[in-house]
């Protein structure tokens, strides 16, 4: 089954939004942050949130992941693993889909990059594989640096938000 209807407006939808450009979205201020969550939840979406400011290495993240995505006990806390369990053992809904949302993200990033830039590169792999089955997953990453800059990911530029896409946007108030 599809995951949208080719003939319906679908450029008003959130999810739509956010998946024509990659399956991750950057945030800056949680209002609009909480505001997107809110229409994930209209629109029967799960959350995961993921507190980066609790996260500082890679067997943190591993063990937090984990415990959150309620991955199997023998999961190998390691990136191939990771792969693994996105794609074969997480629960995305049929309706609606799966958002994880990791808040502070740039904690990570400024301190390992390449470590946060791969974890993004398995979540949106995971995306990908999941919307072959007609399953939608997306990611949202939360920033308190308003000109955070993610390398490409699965071949696309990790963009802003609708709201906060021109740099105005993310001053704060």
């Amino acid at each position: 089954m599809a995951v949208f209807n080719k003939y319906s407006h679908n450029c008003s939808r959130l999810d739509w939004a956010v998946l024509i450009n990659g399956s991750i979205s950057l945030y800056y201020k949680d209002e609009i942050l909480n505001k997107d969550l809110e229409w994930l939840k209209r629109n029967y979406y799960q959350e995961i949130l993921m507190d980066f400011s609790q996260i500082c290495s890679e067997k943190e993240f591993h063990r937090t992941i984990k415990k959150m995505l309620n991955f199997p006990a023998y999961y190998g806390e390691n990136m191939s693993a990771l792969s693994d369990c996105l794609l074969y053992n997480l629960n995305v809904p049929d309706e609606g889909g799966l958002v994880i949302v990791l808040k502070k993200f740039h904690i990570l990033y400024e301190a390992n990059k390449s470590l946060a830039h791969e974890i993004l590169e398995r979540l949106d792999e995971a995306s990908r594989r999941h919307l072959l089955s007609g399953e939608r997953l997306i990611t949202f990453v939360q920033s308190d640096l308003p000109q955070l800059s993610i390398n490409l990911i699965g071949g696309y530029k990790v963009m802003w938000n609708r709201d906060e896409f021109i740099d105005s946007e993310r001053v704060a108030e």
